[in-house]
This record gives structure tokens, sequence and C-alpha cells, in this order.
């Protein structure tokens, strides 16, 4: 019988030639050696493949698709790899030489975790400036159930970011779902938290780079936002009795506030009252009735008033 793989390594790329090279590079350091890596070519019409036939690593794969988006490029690379575990990286982000070593470990030393997450530091678009760390005060094993309640369903912004390491047994067959688009990671952690552990390693393995304008979701907040609440809904009965689903929707709703004034402020103060529909339609379908009257006040409001009262409430 062949070897598999520890840890199966899925690399989604679309037009980043260049910075998948730095990818491939920090894979290759990794000190845990037992891995293999999928990229797998979203329909790339850049030099992207030749990047890759030049990688002499038996290590790496190449799978090419026409360009299919997310979830469905990275279900194609899950379906065909072969690892104990299950790791996604990104085409322009950055990874410490000890990622895969300190993740499968982890998993390792507590066999009732579905996934591990990590601390990360977030960069500026040219990856070169750090805009903020994330590293949070979580024990190394976390009750799923209790993960669930009170950290990934309250939260509209994820604790757990996409590149986390998942154990493939507990995927029971089922991927990401295909409905639900880009923020499909998000139903991913909320099913496996439900009925599984999760693991935490509180360091910053990951560099994550800001969109830049080449991304498909650099434009696209508002709408993952509200796929992100179409899906915590879908959740929201496991989360105990009526009341406290109440308390949870107003949370959402106060969430969805910030985001839509800042949204308004920028259109506002960088575009013009014309785009005000873009946040507005937001805070009419999932905003507080608070943010509504803001919202009519604005519609009468002299520009700059507008402006001032936005960066008020922010």
């Amino acid at each position: 019988m062949s070897h598999l793989p520890k840890v199966s390594v899925i690399v989604t790329t679309y037009q980043r030639a260049d910075l998948l090279r730095r990818v491939v590079s920090d894979l290759q350091r990794q000190s845990l050696a037992d891995f293999e890596v999928i990229i797998v070519d979203d329909g790339s019409t850049d030099h992207t493949e030749s990047v890759v036939r030049g990688i002499s690593d038996p290590r790496f794969r190449y799978v090419r698709k026409p360009h299919i988006g997310v979830p469905a490029v990275v279900n194609a690379g899950m379906v065909t790899s072969a690892g104990e575990y299950i790791m996604i990286c990104h085409d322009h982000d950055m990874y410490s030489p000890t990622m895969l070593e300190k993740f499968s470990a982890c998993l390792d030393r507590h066999p009732s975790a579905a996934f591990c997450f990590c601390g990360y530091v977030l960069l500026d678009a040219s990856g070169t400036i750090e805009v903020s760390r994330e590293i949070h005060d979580f024990t190394e094993i976390i009750p799923g159930r209790e993960f669930f309640v009170e950290q990934l369903l309250p939260r509209l912004d994820s604790c757990v970011s996409a590149l986390s390491m998942i154990r493939r047994s507990a995927l029971a067959g089922e991927y990401l779902d295909p409905r639900i688009g880009g923020c499909a990671d998000v139903e991913l952690w909320h099913r496996l938290a439900a009925s599984w552990d999760v693991a935490y390693v509180r360091e910053p393995l990951i560099k994550l780079r800001g969109r830049d304008p080449s991304s498909v979701f650099s434009d696209a907040a508002l709408e993952l936002l509200r796929g992100i609440l179409a899906t915590k809904d879908r959740y929201l009965r496991y989360a105990g009795d009526a009341r406290e689903q109440r308390t949870i929707r107003r949370g959402w709703r106060r969430g969805v506030d910030a985001i839509a004034f800042s949204h308004l402020l920028k259109e506002l103060a960088y575009g013009s009252r014309e785009a005000l529909p873009t946040g507005a339609d937001l805070i009419r379908s999932a905003g507080s009735p608070e943010a509504f009257a803001v919202l009519r006040f604005l519609a009468l409001a002299p520009r700059p008033l507008s402006i001032a009262l936005l960066k008020g409430l922010g």
C-alpha cells in the first residue's frame, strides 16, 4: 500500500502567479515533511501554470479547472487529496515554517477536535505593513458546543480564519457547501463545532495579506455579509430558547449597523449620494430600527451633516 501523507495542503489560485511563488517557498520550508500540496488553478490566464510546472518537489501536484470560483475550486482540491488532515491555504498569504507541524501535532493531541485554527497577523494589500494581529486567549482545546454558542454564532466577524486545518474524518465526506459561495467556510466551522470540539494554537502562524483589487471579494463585502447572516440563521435553532435567540439576533443587527454605517460613510465621503442604496439596503433588510431611523435622516440631511453624523456613530 502506498504511503498516505499526514497533511494535504490545498492551495487555490487565480491570476496570482508571482505571489504564488512565495506560497510555494513557504510550504517547501515547512518543518513537517510528511505532506502533499495540491495547487488548484481556477482557470488563470497569466503564467500560473508555468510557475507550478517549474516546481521539482514531488509532493506538489497541479490541478487546473475552468473558472468555477469558490467554494467549488476548494472542494476540487479536497476531493483529490489523501491526507489525514486537510489544510486550506490561499495563494497570497504567508505561512510560518512550523505551521503544518504545530497544527497537526495539536490535532494529534486532541482527537475530539474537528479542526485547528491559530492566531494571525493582518497585513496591508502590499504584504509589507502590519495592520493588526489577532491572538485570542483560548485554551488549546475548546468544547465545541461552548465555542459554537459563545464565539461562532453571535459574531459576524469570525474568529476562525478560512486558513485552518481540518480532520478529514470529521467532514464525513461533506465539504464546503457549494450553495453558499464565498462564505462557505463560515458554514463549515458552524457545522463542525456543533458536533466536535475545536483546537487552537495561540501563535500567529499565518500572515494574511489584505485583499487587493484582483481579489474577487475586494468589492463584495456586503454580499458576503448577507451570506454570513443567512448561514448563521440556519444554525440559530441550536442556540437555546427563544429568548437567547432574540438576543443573538439583536447582536447581529448591531453588527450590521456598524458595518453598513462604515460603508455609507465611505460612499458619502469619497463617492456620491447616489451610491447610498448599497449600504441602505442592508440596513433595511437586516439592521436595527434605530439604524433605519438614522437612514431616513441621512436621506434628507445635507451631505456634510450626514458625514459628521456617521463619523460620530463610528
